[in-house]
C-alpha cells in the first residue's frame, strides 16, 4: 500500500510540474498551420524534431517563422516560388551554394491522401533513400542530370520514375501510389470479424487504439471498450461479456498470439477488470463468428490483441485516474530491437476519504513486459511477460458477507518467426503460466450461515508451431500443432447451515449444504490444426478448415470443421457465408467445485451459421447486416442463483440452483449502419436475438437473453476537444418471480418474466494539450450519466408485518448507479 502511494505521490507531482510549466503549440502544428495548398514548407526529421519543440510566441507568418527558427540555429529559405526549406544554419550555405534539389510529396492515387513513411530511393554513386514525412520530402545532388528514382510504400505497389534537372535545378514533383492487391494469406475472408486498426475488404471501419481509448467505459479496459459492437453484452459489472448468446466463459483472450486463462481482476468477485491495459494495445480483433481453425476450446468468441511497437525515439505514457493508474514506456534502440513495459495499478483510490467507502480494501496490479529482436534474414524473436495481482478484503455488512482473497497470475511466453522465402514463413512459440487463487469467507445472516474456502494452483506448459505456405496466388495453405501439459491442485471447502423460506421451497432436503474436495490432476492436450485458402475468382475466396483437440483427462477428441466464403460483388458490396462445428471442453482444473462429485462432462459443442452482408452505401456511410444461427449440443451443466446473483459467495445462499440443459440455441440478427466525417462519426446498430436452453424438452430464457438491442456511439471533434458518447438500451433481462397466494408462496416459470428495459448512458469529454512539446490529455467521463436505476435482480424476504401476518417482500436491485472518473494522461 505505502509503495502503491508513493508512487502515485511521485507520478502526480511529475505531472504537477510540468503543468506548471508555460504550455503552446509545437512548431510542427505552426509549420502545419503556415502550409497552405499555395505554400509548402519541408523539413527533415533528421534534424528537426518539430512536434517536440514548443513555440512560446505568436506565429502567423513565414517572416515571424524564420525570424522563430533563426533563434534556433536554423534557417527557413524560399527554394522556388511559395516552396520554403527548413535547414541547419550550417548546413544552409552550402546548400545555397548549389541548390540542385527536388520536393514534392507522396500521395495515394485513389484518395489523394499524403502516405506518410513512404521511401524515394535514387543511386548517385552510393545507395541513397529519403523517407516522405509530413512535410512532404526533399533531396538534393551534386550535378544537374536525369535521376532514376524508385519510390515505395508499404501496400503499395512500386513505381519506378525520374527526375530532370537539366532545364532546373529546383524541381516541384509529387508522386502517386496505387495500391498493391491484397495479399492472399491477408485477405479478410472470416464472417463476423471486427479489426479495431486498419480498413478490411468489406470497408469495415477504423478503430484504432485512441478511439477505444475514447469509447467511454471504466478502467482503460480493451475487455470493456469493445462493448460498443452489436450482439456483445454485459451487465456493466463485470468486464466478461457474453457474445451472441453465449455464457461468459465461451469468450477466448490471446495476447500476442498466447491464449490467456481468465485473464480478469477480480476473478471469482464479478470480474471487474481485465489484465489487460489498453494503453499498450495496439490492434484488436474480434471472432464473433465462425473463427479460423487455429483457434480452438471455445465455443463464442476470440478477441485477439497485438501489443504496439515502439517507435525509434523513447515514449512514456502517464495516466492518473480516480479508478486506476498506468505508466508505460517503449523504445526501438534501432530498427531491429525495442522494448514495451506497462504497469497499471488500481484500487486503493476506493479506500481513501475521497470515496465514503468502509467495504474493505480492493486492489490490483498488472505488469506487461514486451522484447523483440529483427534479424537481417527477417528472422523475429519476441519475449513478453504478463502479471497480475489482485488482493481483496471486503467487509460488506449490511449484506452480512465477508471475503478474502489473493489471485497471481503469470504468463511468460517467447515467439520466434521466420521467414523461408516469400511464400513460406515458420512460427514458433513455447509458454509456461501459472494460476493461483486463494480465497475465503463468511455469510452470517440470522437465517443462514456459512463459509468458504479455496486453494487453486494450476501451470500450465507446453509449445506451439505452424507454417504459411503460399502456393500459387491462388492457393494457400496453413498447418499448426500444439502439445501443452496442465497440472493442477485444488482444495475446496463450503459448509451452508440454516435454513429460510426459499430453503423450504427450493431445498427442503438439504438444509445443510457442504462440499469438502481435495481434487489433483495432470495431462496432457494435444490440438492440429489446417486450413486451405483458395481463390476461385478475383471476387470469390474461401477458407477450407479442420481443427483435432485431444485432453487426456477425459480422452476425448474433438473433430472441428469450418468454412467461410466471400464474395466481393464490387468494391462496395461484399457477401460472406460462415459455416462450423466449435468445441469447448473442460480445462484441467474446470470442474464444478460445487457438485458432490468432481467429474469432466462431455465436451459442449455448437454448430454455427453466420451469413453477412456489407455495403458501402457512399464515401461517408456504411451497412452491415448479419444473421447468425447456434446450435448448442452436449451442453455442459452449470450454476446460477434464480433471483440474485450480486453475491460475494453466491454458492452459499440457498436459490442456488444447478441448471442442467439438454441442449440449447441462439439465434439473431444484428444490423449496423455507421457514418464517417472529417469533425463527426457514428454509429448505430440494432439487435434481434433469442437465446435459450432445452429441459426436459421444453424452452428456457437464458438469464441474460434481450430479444431487442440498440447501441447508438457518437464522436464529436472540435479543435482540441473530443466528445465521445455511448447509448446502449435492449429489453429487460429475464427474471424469476415468486408470487403469493392467499399465504402459499408459488415460483413461477424460470425466467418466465423480465425486467424493465435497461437504458444507459456513458459520456466522455476530453481536452488534447501540449505541456513542454508533449502530448497531454485531460478527461471527465460519466458512466451511466442519467443515473437510470436499471433493475438487476429481486431480492425476497418473507416477514411478519406487526399485525402478525407473514407477507412477502420484494427488494428491488440495480445495477451500477452514476459513476464519475476524472484523469490527466500526458505522452512524451
Amino acid at each position: 500500500m505505502f509503495g502503491k502511494l508513493f508512487t502515485a505521490t511521485v507520478l502526480l507531482g511529475i505531472s504537477w510540474v510540468l503543468c506548471a510549466q508555460q504550455s503552446g503549440d509545437s512548431l510542427e502544428k505552426v509549420i502545419d498551420s503556415l502550409s497552405t495548398t499555395q505554400t509548402q514548407i519541408v523539413y527533415s526529421d533528421d534534424f528537426l524534431k518539430a512536434n517536440s519543440i514548443i513555440v512560446d510566441r505568436p506565429i502567423r507568418s513565414i517572416r515571424a517563422l524564420k525570424q522563430f527558427l533563426y533563434n534556433l540555429d536554423y534557417e527557413l529559405t524560399e527554394v522556388k516560388d511559395h516552396v520554403y526549406l527548413i535547414r541547419p544554419v550550417e548546413n544552409s550555405q552550402q546548400l545555397m551554394q548549389s541548390p540542385i534539389m527536388a520536393i514534392g510529396n507522396v500521395i495515394d492515387t485513389e484518395t489523394g491522401y499524403q502516405i506518410v513513411g513512404a521511401k524515394i530511393h535514387f543511386n548517385t554513386g552510393t545507395d541513397v533513400e529519403v523517407v516522405n514525412n509530413k512535410s512532404g520530402y526533399y533531396l538534393t545532388i551534386d550535378d544537374r542530370s536525369k535521376l532514376k528514382v524508385t519510390i515505395t510504400a508499404p501496400g503499395y505497389n512500386p513505381q519506378h520514375d525520374e527526375i530532370d534537372f537539366q532545364s532546373q535545378a529546383i524541381v516541384s514533383r509529387n508522386f502517386e501510389l496505387q495500391k498493391s492487391p491484397e495479399a492472399l494469406e491477408n485477405l479478410y475472408v472470416t464472417t463476423s470479424h471486427f479489426d479495431f486498426k486498419s480498413v478490411n475488404q468489406a470497408n469495415q471501419s477504423i478503430l484504432t487504439r485512441d478511439e477505444l481509448t475514447a469509447t467511454p467505459h471504466i478502467g482503460n479496459d480493451p475487455a470493456r471498450a469493445v462493448n460498443k459492437l452489436p450482439g456483445i453484452t454485459s451487465n456493466g459489472i463485470t468486464a466478461r461479456s457474453h457474445v451472441r448468446g453465449g455464457k461468459q466463459n465461451e469468450s477466448q483472450v490471446v495476447l500476442n498470439g498466447l491464449a490467456l486463462r481468465n485473464p480478469y481482476h477480480f476473478k471469482d468477485f464479478f470480474g471487474v477488470f481485465s489484465s489487460i491495459n489498453l494503453s499498450y494495445v495496439d490492434e484488436l480483433s474480434i471472432y464473433a463468428g465462425v473463427f479460423p481453425a487455429k483457434y480452438g476450446s471455445y465455443i463464442s468468441s476470440v478477441m485477439e490483441i497485438q501489443s504496439s511497437e515502439p517507435s525509434d525515439d523513447l515514449f512514456v505514457d502517464l495516466s492518473l485516474g480516480i479508478l486506476s493508474s498506468h505508466i508505460t514506456l517503449g523504445e526501438s534502440f534501432n530498427t531491429e530491437s525495442q522494448y514495451l513495459v506497462s504497469y497499471r495499478s488500481g484500487g486503493d483510490l476506493l479506500r481513501t476519504e475521497l470515496f465514503n467507502i468502509e467495504a474493505g480494501d480492493p486492489s490490483f496490479d498488472d505488469l506487461f513486459i514486451h522484447l523483440q529482436q529483427e534479424f537481417d534474414d527477417g528472422t523475429v524473436i519476441k519475449g513478453n511477460l504478463l502479471h497480475a495481482k489482485d488482493t481483496i478484503k471486503l467487509n460488506l455488512v449490511n449484506e452480512d458477507e465477508t471475503a478474502r482473497a489473493k489471485y497471481i497470475d503469470n504468463n511468460y511466453w517467447m515467439s520466434i518467426e521466420k521467414p523461408i522465402n516469400e511464400n513460406l514463413n515458420l512460427k514458433g512459440l513455447v509458454f509456461f503460466q501459472s494460476n493461483n487463487t486463494n480465497r475465503n469467507g463468511d455469510l452470517f445472516d440470522d437465517e443462514l450461515q456459512g463459509s468458504i474456502f479455496e486453494s487453486r494452483k494450476t501451470n500450465t506448459s507446453g509449445f506451439s508451431a505452424g507454417i504459411n505456405y503460399s502456393a500459387t496466388k491462388s492457393l494457400a495453405f496453413s498447418l499448426g500443432m500444439m502439445l501443452k501439459s496442465e497440472t493442477t491442485d485444488i482444495k475446496y471447502t463450503s459448509d451452508f447451515s440454516g435454513s429460510d423460506f426459499l430453503t423450504e421451497i427450493l431445498n427442503p432436503n438439504q438444509i445443510n449444504r457442504s462440499r469438502n474436495h481435495r481434487f489433483k490432476n495432470s495431462g496432457i492436450r494435444k490440438s492440429l490444426y489446417g486450413n486451405v485458402r483458395y481463390k476461385f475468382n478475383n471476387s470469390f475466396y474461401g477458407d477450407f478448415g479442420l481443427r483435432l483437440d485431444h485432453q487426456d483427462w477425459n480422452n476425448e477428441t474433438q473433430i472441428s470443421p469450418r468454412m467461410n466464403l466471400s464474395f466481393f460483388y464490387d468494391d462496395t458490396l461484399t457477401f460472406r457465408l460462415g459455416l462450423g462445428r466449435h468445441f469447448q471442453d473442460q480445462h484441467i482444473d474446470g470442474v464444478l467445485l460445487e457438485d458432490e462429485e468432481l467429474m469432466y462432462f462431455e465436451p459442449e459443442s455448437a454448430d454455427i451459421a453466420i451469413f453477412e452482408v456489407q455495403k458501402e452505401l457512399n464515401n461517408h456511410y456504411n451497412l452491415r447486416t448479419e444473421f447468425y444461427y447456434k446450435k448448442y449440443n452436449d451442453v455442459q451443466p452449470y450454476y446460477e442463483n434464480l433471483f440474485i446473483d450480486l453475491h460475494l459467495h453466491p454458492e452459499l445462499f440457498s436459490d442456488r440452483i444447478r441448471v442442467e440443459p439438454e441442449s440449447a440455441f441462439s439465434k439473431g440478427v444484428d444490423v449496423t449502419v455507421s457514418g464517417y466525417y472529417d469533425q463527426f462519426n457514428w454509429s448505430a446498430s440494432y439487435s434481434f436475438s433469442e437465446v435459450k436452453d432445452v429441459i426436459g424438452g421444453d424452452e428456457f430464457l437464458r438469464g441474460w437473453d434481450q430479444q431487442n438491442a440498440v447501441k447508438l456511439n457518437l464522436e464529436w471533434f472540435w479543435r482540441k476537444w473530443q466528445f465521445n458518447s455511448l447509448m446502449q438500451y435492449h429489453t429487460g433481462w429475464p427474471r424469476t418471480l415468486i408470487n403469493d397466494s392467499e399465504g402459499e408462496l408459488i415460483i413461477g416459470n424460470r425466467n418466465g418474466s423480465r425486467n424493465k428495459d435497461f437504458l444507459n448512458l456513458d459520456l466522455r469529454l476530453s481536452y488534447d494539450g501540449m505541456i513542454k512539446g508533449h502530448k497531454a490529455k485531460y478527461w471527465l467521463q460519466l458512466n451511466n450519466a442519467l443515473n437510470r436505476k436499471n433493475q438487476c435482480c429481486s431480492e425476497y424476504s418473507y416477514e411478519e408485518n406487526d399485525e402478525g401476518d407473514f407477507v412477502l417482500i420484494n427488494e428491488q436491485k440495480d445495477w451500477l448507479p452514476l459513476i464519475p472518473s476524472i484523469g490527466f494522461d500526458l505522452s512524451f
